[in-house]
């Protein structure tokens, strides 16, 4: 509503004006973070902040940008590196349906475990709408975890309970039915490491689409915006993933998801390289052809 308001009184600059009003949502959800916090129930408040500069900061710059197209221009810097980020758009979107076909595969082939699950707990007419509106609401983060384990790192739930791409260890999970779709405890077979090469895949696609779509023909240059595009797609991954950790209960499982920092650098330095060799080899290729 305010980014409408500002749209009709003139504000034309949209990067600005997401920007500032991002980081005016992102201050005011961190400090209701902070006074709501009590010894027993909290939040983080830098999740908090985060959350709320994207997502009330990119619907201010859209809000703007549609009522004002001179806004949409962007830095003459900014421009040459366009196509990467489009790029990098791009490889993220294809490794995030991965993730949610992979999902979706397991939960299939887990579902009865799932129902088992659910006729043990018995919630009844009424907290079965509730219970599945919480198992709905849970699909996003469960995409979140599977992005964790396709890029590497893995995720944690509690103290005793692990899953990567080795295998998995279970150990004290609450009933909830979104967690019955967790494999059975123990090694996976060799063939599953294959996933983690959709990263690097996705990115090495986008370096060599970007190849076509660059006016330098310079091989370094070429490879630095590919790596770029790599890295902006790793980013995002990233970031994603990390949005799915935090608390699933008390105790022993207070801490759930990805570990921050190895989950950041696993993704941008992996989709970084593929992103380059992707571009070195459609630069090869390009030159070949174009020598016979």
């Amino acid at each position: 509503m305010v980014a409408a308001i500002a749209g009709r009184g003139g504000a034309d600059d949209a990067i600005g004006f997401g920007a500032i009003s991002g980081g005016v949502a992102g201050a005011l959800a961190a400090v209701l973070s902070a006074v709501t916090s009590t010894s027993t129930v909290t939040t983080s408040f830098a999740r908090a902040a985060f959350g709320a500069f994207l997502v009330v900061g990119i619907g201010a710059a859209v809000s703007v940008a549609v009522r004002h197209p001179r806004s949409r221009r962007l830095p003459v810097r900014v421009r040459p590196f366009v196509p990467a980020l489009a790029e990098g758009l791009r490889a993220a979107g294809v490794v995030v349906l991965a993730a949610f076909v992979l999902v979706m595969v397991i939960a299939a082939s887990r579902v009865n475990a799932a129902a088992d699950l659910w006729a043990a707990l018995d919630p009844g007419y009424t907290g079965g709408l509730v219970l599945g509106l919480v198992c709905l609401l849970a699909l996003p983060t469960i995409v979140a975890w599977a992005l964790a384990v396709i890029l590497g790192p893995g995720i944690a739930l509690g103290v005793d309970t692990r899953v990567d791409i080795a295998g998995i260890d279970v150990g004290t999970l609450p009933a909830f039915p979104p967690l019955a779709i967790l494999p059975e405890p123990g090694p996976f077979a060799d063939a599953v490491v294959v996933i983690m090469a959709i990263p690097v895949l996705a990115a090495g696609w986008a370096g060599s689409r970007l190849i076509e779509r660059l006016a330098t023909e310079r091989l370094i240059e070429r490879l630095g915006h590919a790596a770029l595009a790599g890295a902006v797609a790793g980013l995002l991954l990233a970031l994603i993933a990390i949005s799915g950790r935090g608390a699933i209960g008390p105790g022993l499982l207070a801490e759930a998801g990805p570990p921050v920092l190895s989950t950041l650098l696993v993704a941008i330095a992996s989709m970084s390289v593929g992103g380059a060799l992707g571009a070195l080899a459609s630069h090869y290729r390009g030159a070949r052809a174009d020598s016979e």
